[in-house]
């Protein structure tokens, strides 16, 4: 440098090294309003994600520059008919004044038609929405709102059901932390975020499954490793209430002949791949690489069977099926606050028994196919039998047992919770201390 540059102090500042962009999401201005939005929709029985995007942003260069994504939905509800079809609600969030409101709706139209949404809502606290662009919105089945009308929004569509913990403030921030810490669940991760929904069809049911097998070594009895489990459940809750809708049009009866083509992307898929694995088979005995007795691997996943009785359960019981996805959000959220060192809340997941029982048999489904940790499975499942149950249709003991059943926390086996008065218990998802050594 020369002493030019060097004793003018400008040109120094203007060379010196820049601080690093922060990724996309961990400085979220609009972040308040998402739990908000998020918190109205749980609250009236929907099942919501938060930052839901389509193509995850990816390091551009070496120096780490991140590519800006716009194809990302803020808050997204889901909650199932009798027919177990998906409606689906995307909502838009947006707490700065440099904003477009047309342009943000357009953007959410075209994610909400890619997802097949059936209706979106705009949120802008600091941009006035004219009469104009309300008219335009309305068009694209999309309600815009400025901030006295998002509040009286919340209002109204907020009902009785209980919220998952992921919403609260501190525990979405320490959970976001806690889970950027775990490169070992990066690639699990990253697919619930983006790869899921960019697909949304056939390929979850096995994809999902492959990518937590592949992990299923790092899925411990701990608080990090159940709640991904649960929230990786509840997403694969939707593909097979999706795999359902399937089945249900196609005729139950017909199950077994439409599950297996479902999973290739249908019927003339899978039928090309079994005669192409038979044309296989065919040349290598030629060859004489197989003989009489052998015979190649069969095209179908081996847990084809168990996913069969599933979705033949789920089929049956449409109205309780359709509610698993937020069971486990809840049971996630329980966890969520566990991750966070929240104090525990006795509250009831609304939910009546078939659900949990549903929800129980598809938590079996996953352990088995992704061969995860049985001791994690039913860790989980204690846990989940041990939440608050009070208030749920048909539940045991009235009013006395309610609130007796309400005093356990997740991760406590149904059994523990009456040792409760005596004591405070450790979490069975949490790490057991290694017992001193006797000399």
């Amino acid at each position: 440098m020369s002493s030019k540059n060097l004793s003018n102090r400008r040109a120094g500042s203007r060379r010196g090294a820049k601080a690093p962009k922060a990724a996309p999401g961990t400085t979220d201005l609009d972040r308040p309003l998402k739990l908000a939005s998020a918190q109205a929709l749980a609250s009236a029985g929907l099942y919501v994600r938060t930052n839901v995007v389509l193509s995850e942003p990816r390091s551009a260069t070496t120096a780490g520059k991140w590519v800006t994504d716009i194809t990302d939905v803020d808050v997204m509800g889901i909650i199932h008919t009798l027919d177990l079809r998906a409606d689906t609600s995307c909502v838009t969030c947006k707490g700065g004044v440099s904003v477009s409101v047309l342009h943000e709706t357009f953007a959410l139209a075209g994610v909400m038609r890619y997802l097949r949404a059936q209706r979106g809502y705009g949120v802008f606290v600091q941009k006035a929405t004219e009469p104009h662009m309300v008219a335009l919105a309305e068009q694209l089945d999309i309600a815009v709102m400025d901030e006295p009308e998002w509040t009286h929004w919340r209002r109204r569509v907020a009902g009785p059901r209980p919220v998952p913990r992921t919403f609260e403030d501190r525990i979405d921030e320490v959970l976001g932390d806690q889970l950027s810490r775990r490169t070992d669940l990066t690639e699990l991760l990253s697919y619930l975020r983006a790869e899921f929904w960019y697909f949304r069809d056939y390929r979850n049911v096995q994809n999902l499954i492959g990518q937590l097998r592949r992990v299923a070594g790092q899925l411990r009895p701990e608080p990090i490793p159940a709640f991904v489990v649960l929230d990786a459940c509840g997403q694969f809750a939707l593909a097979v209430l999706q795999l359902c809708e399937r089945v249900s049009a196609s005729g139950v009866m017909r199950l077994t002949d439409t599950v297996p083509p479902y999973l290739f992307g249908g019927i003339s898929t899978y039928r090309n791949r079994r005669d192409l694995l038979r044309r296989v088979e065919e040349f290598m005995r030629r060859k004489e690489v197989l003989d009489t007795a052998q015979s190649m691997p069969s095209l179908d996943p081996a847990y084809v069977p168990e996913l069969c009785e599933l979705v033949l359960r789920f089929c049956n019981k449409p109205a309780a099926a359709g509610r698993v996805p937020q069971y486990l959000n809840f049971c996630a959220g329980e966890v969520a606050a566990q991750v966070a060192g929240e104090r525990s809340v006795s509250r009831a997941h609304g939910e009546d028994d078939l659900t949990e029982k549903l929800a129980f048999d598809l938590l079996d489904f996953v352990g088995k196919a992704a061969r995860i940790n049985p001791d994690l499975i039913r860790a989980l499942q204690g846990s989940a039998t041990a939440l608050a149950t009070g208030g749920r249709p048909g539940g045991a003991g009235g009013a006395e047992g309610r609130e007796h059943r309400s005093t356990a926390t997740i991760g406590t086996a149904p059994e523990e919770s009456h040792s409760r008065a005596a004591g405070p218990q450790r979490s069975l998802l949490e790490v057991p201390e290694e017992p001193p050594s006797r000399s």
